[in-house]
């Protein structure tokens, strides 16, 4: 921190500390392996956070592109192009991908078919969306292991 402090006196800038619960998309950018080089084009969706692996080809772009339905809108703040959860800042994750999500957040070899408990405590540290509670039941209701 202190170097930290020294490169930015240079600068007029004030600090505000934001606690990580309610800033889940920085949470999620702080959390990146230190080994892993990323380029701007390849950071990739927040899944990373509730399985623990890289998750499959959705990148941050695809996710920006998907703006919320009119109904769930005026409970989302718009913020660098990502829908977060205007009270909690979480992320809020369309419809085209929330059952990629749901696969990984429960099925990656990281989380061993997590029950629903398990599962939904990890989801809402980070996303959003209304039905997620349901959703979840659901796909772990579906699942055969």
């Amino acid at each position: 921190l202190a170097r930290w402090r020294s490169r930015l006196c240079e600068f007029d800038i004030q600090l505000q500390h934001v606690a990580g619960k309610d800033n889940g998309l920085a949470d999620w950018l702080s959390r990146l392996p230190e080994d892993h080089d990323v380029t701007a084009g390849e950071i990739s969706v927040p899944i990373v956070l509730c399985v623990g692996e890289a998750p499959p080809a959705l990148s941050i772009a695809l996710l920006k592109a998907q703006s919320p339905p009119d109904f769930v809108r005026g409970k989302l703040t718009c913020v660098d192009g990502f829908w977060l959860h205007a009270l909690t800042r979480r992320l809020y994750i369309p419809d085209k991908l929330r059952s990629v999500f749901l696969r990984m957040l429960h099925g990656a070899p990281a989380t061993g078919h997590a029950g629903y408990n398990r599962c939904l405590a990890r989801a809402c540290r980070y996303v959003w969306w209304p039905t997620l509670e349901e959703d979840l039941k659901r796909h772990i209701d579906r699942c055969r292991l």
